[in-house]
C-alpha cells in the first residue's frame, strides 16, 4: 500500500497511472477518499526503491499547476 498526500484528484489519477507504468508495479485499487493505492510490486526486494521512486513523482505533481 503507498499512501498519498495529494490533495487534488488530477493528481492522484496521474500518480495512480505513474506507478503503473514504472517497471515492476503495478497499482491496482485505490481507496475511497483517493488516499491510499494497493500496490503489486514483482520485487519485493525493490520495494524501498519504489517508494522512493513514488515520493519522487509526489513531489513533482505536487509543483504541477
Amino acid at each position: 500500500t503507498y499512501h498519498t498526500n495529494l490533495e487534488k484528484p488530477w493528481q492522484e489519477l496521474i500518480l495512480f497511472n505513474m506507478i503503473s507504468m514504472t517497471p515492476g508495479s503495478l497499482a491496482i485499487d485505490v481507496s475511497e477518499d483517493g488516499r491510499s493505492f494497493i500496490i503489486h510490486l514483482l520485487n519485493l526486494h525493490e520495494r524501498e526503491q519504489f517508494y522512493k521512486d513514488a515520493a519522487k513523482f509526489e513531489a513533482l505533481l505536487k509543483k504541477a499547476i
